[in-house]
């Protein structure tokens, strides 16, 4: 019993499709999980709260820019 070509090629893109969009999935999670909870609480007043900055970093090996996380007071 042999399978149709168009019916494989088919298969071999739905599958590319699932594993494309695992991947985004994740990374958008992975991105969204972002929190304050590795900023140290003592470098802040008592009436302050350790946050993340993130500042543009212009100039990297292979993007135009990105993002750099440090933590400061809010």
């Amino acid at each position: 019993m042999f399978l149709n070509v168009n019916l494989v090629e088919s298969m071999i893109k739905d599958v590319k499709f699932v594993y494309v969009m695992i991947i985004f999935l994740s990374l958008f999670l992975v991105a969204m999980s972002i929190d304050d909870s590795h900023c140290p609480h003592d470098i802040c007043p008592f009436h302050l709260k350790p946050k993340c900055i993130f500042t543009k970093v212009v100039g990297q090996k292979f993007f135009s820019f990105s993002l750099d996380g440090k933590c400061g007071c809010m």
